[in-house]
């Protein structure tokens, strides 16, 4: 069977600035993971520019990225370091010369450790902070940019910094991660007024985790409501202001009635039979459907695929690598 796409569907790459470059004092800088690997050097995308932009144009026409916050701006409300703005530019001519088109990503995951020593996204008042950043970044890259991504995947974001405790700030507080959610959903609808009074033709929009939730037995049922409601529904209808909703759809996620995992429960789901890769039970493309219904329930604006991918050095189903074609 051949698979035609529409004739306005956009391949495209994604990376993030933490994934990709060196760490330059931001919140994430010196965690240890849970495998022993200290988070500071990556990738050295940003000694591999060139050999990067070839790489990317290779194999898409449209790359989604983001620059760091903490390296082009050192201090609040400081001016952008000119050495990294340069820095940008350079890749960015290189990949517009090379025929590729930016999606440009304004917040994923990290913050400078500035921001963060004062409240971070705990306390509305630092809003105006990030705002600043966005507006610097906007003037300095906005010729470049085709879509803009305000920030990615607050509800992953959130949920794993003060409800589970895993991304910094580490904490367990129901109470902080409502204020959290509310600050990021403030925030987004102040960014896109501001980049639409700049450049009011380039869609401004969102990206969201997608999961779906399911239960392995009567006790596992409530808690996979209560997330799929919360992360799927409650965290989204807080940014208001899209031109498209972005999902990043990864897995499927079971409880028994804790959430079973491939870091937390391996012996679970080998014992479950279910595909995995190295974090967690990982689902076929066609699970995209159930994710896109289950996000889409209260999304009136396009909704958009933006990353679809798996955790892996291998995808396994048992003791069987399983082939995934994409």
């Amino acid at each position: 069977m051949e698979y035609v796409f529409p004739p306005d569907f956009i391949f495209g790459t994604s990376t993030a600035a933490a994934q990709i470059e060196t760490a330059h004092n931001h919140d994430w800088q010196g965690i240890v993971s849970t495998d022993g690997h200290v988070f500071n050097r990556t990738t050295d995308h940003e000694q591999r520019l060139k050999e990067d932009a070839e790489l990317i144009a290779s194999l898409a026409p449209y790359y989604r990225m983001g620059p760091m916050w903490s390296k082009l701006q050192q201090a609040p409300l400081a001016e952008l370091n000119p050495h990294a703005v340069n820095e940008y530019k350079k890749f960015l001519d290189d990949l517009q010369s090379r025929g590729v088109k930016i999606m440009m990503v304004l917040h994923h995951f990290t913050n400078p450790i500035w921001f963060a020593k004062r409240g971070g996204w705990e306390d509305e008042k630092n809003i105006y902070l990030w705002i600043d950043f966005v507006n610097k970044t906007v003037d300095a890259f906005g010729s470049y940019v085709s879509y803009w991504n305000t920030f990615n995947e607050p509800n992953v974001y959130a949920s794993y910094g003060w409800i589970t405790g895993l991304f910094p700030p580490f904490k367990k507080n129901p109470v902080k991660v409502v204020r959290v959610v509310k600050n990021l959903g403030k925030a987004h609808n102040l960014a896109y007024d501001s980049i639409k009074e700049k450049f009011p033709h380039q869609p401004v929009g969102i990206s969201h985790n997608s999961v779906v939730f399911t239960a392995e037995n009567i006790l596992g049922w409530f808690p996979a409501q209560l997330s799929d409601y919360w992360f799927m529904e409650w965290i989204p209808r807080h940014f208001e202001k899209i031109d498209f909703f972005g999902m990043s759809y990864y897995a499927r996620l079971s409880y028994d009635p804790l959430p079973i995992t491939y870091i937390d429960s391996p012996e679970k789901i080998k014992k479950l039979g279910r595909p995995h890769d190295d974090m967690w039970e990982s689902t076929t493309p066609r699970g995209c459907a159930p994710a896109s219904i289950g996000i889409g329930r209260n999304i009136k604006n396009r909704l958009s695929l933006l990353k679809m991918g798996f955790a892996i050095n291998r995808i396994c189903c048992g003791k069987k690598p399983l082939k995934t074609t994409l």
